[in-house]
């Protein structure tokens, strides 16, 4: 009767084998459970990342819409040993105005209206300079798109001087991006024979570019506003481009790679990428500029005529 009992007992609990297995079990479920936790976890913020990521890629679209509408056709007038653009000799620019505006493949600059991202709220913004390119920012060293906005100075505009630049801000509105593109829709005036024999007539052509630089301009005219009359010619007609395309994508997350590096044309379709689809923003194209709007002789003659009336 003893044996029967011990071996009653010994049968009661667990045996090696058993145990064993059952704590293998539950290390399972613990590993997948804190598995499972990570995974929501990094899923969440990956989701996260990139709600962000469009969102900035939205307000980079909001900004760049805004103050690109908002350009102005700004003339500036040039002066003697002060070039407006460095790249121009100053004896060209001597009794000639220069549309402030030049435009390449990943930058822009030009006068507008908008309001500063800075002065948020204020009522009635001033006229002031804008930039937008891809590359590194002098302040804070990083890489990506840049806006550059700085008072507008009548003798430094456009210009990259680092007198010119004192009293820009930089901030950078995407450190991620990878691209940023421009082109410009430009509208050509030809003159040329209509229909009727020896009348002219004027003919426009669309075309877009991924370059616009402009020359200086040699205006005359009896009062400012011959600066803006468009029914006199037109070949010597300046004005801003009709619209401006841009294209821009951006990096998701922590991409691999060096942050000066670029994206190229054969490199734009990748994995892990974001891209804002192509945007055509409008510029104020109503007003068109011309060179000579009104003959000399004829300017004598109205001043001739003027000076007698007086």
């Amino acid at each position: 009767m003893k044996r029967k009992r011990s071996i009653a007992r010994q049968e009661d609990g667990f045996t090696l084998l058993e145990l064993i297995i059952a704590m293998t079990v539950v290390a399972v479920i613990a590993v997948l459970s804190v598995f499972s936790v990570r995974l929501a976890v990094s899923s969440q913020k990956a989701g996260g990342d990139k709600a962000e990521l469009y969102q900035r890629l939205r307000f980079i679209g909001e900004q760049l819409t805004e103050k690109i509408a908002s350009a102005h056709p700004f003339f500036l007038l040039g002066k003697e040993n002060l070039p407006l653009f460095a790249r121009i000799d100053p004896e060209q620019l001597k009794g000639k105005r220069i549309l402030a505006f030049e435009g390449g493949p990943e930058s822009v600059k030009f006068i507008t209206t908008a309001g500063r991202l800075n002065d948020i709220g204020v009522e009635s913004p001033d006229f002031h300079e804008v930039r937008f390119f891809l590359g590194k920012n002098p302040k804070t060293k990083e890489t990506g798109v840049i806006l550059v906005e700085k008072p507008l100075s009548f003798d430094t505009a456009l210009q990259d001087t680092p007198e010119s630049l004192a009293d820009a801000q930089y901030i950078t509105l995407a450190p991620q991006a990878a691209k940023l593109k421009f082109r410009y829709l430009r509208i050509n005036a030809v003159e040329g024979e209509g229909e009727q024999p020896g009348k002219k007539t004027v003919k426009y052509t669309e075309e877009w570019v991924d370059t616009i630089k402009t020359e200086p301009i040699e205006f005359s005219g009896k009062t400012s506003q011959s600066l803006f009359q468009s029914s006199n010619g037109a070949e010597g007609r300046m004005s801003l481009p009709r619209a401006i395309e841009i294209s821009l994508s951006l990096k998701e997350g922590n991409a691999d790679g060096d942050d000066d590096e670029f994206l190229g044309e054969e490199e734009e379709e990748q994995e892990g990428l974001i891209a804002l689809p192509a945007v055509i923003i409008p510029t104020h194209t109503g007003q068109v500029f011309e060179r000579a709007a009104i003959p000399e002789d004829q300017q004598d003659q109205e001043k001739q005529e003027e000076q007698k009336k007086g």
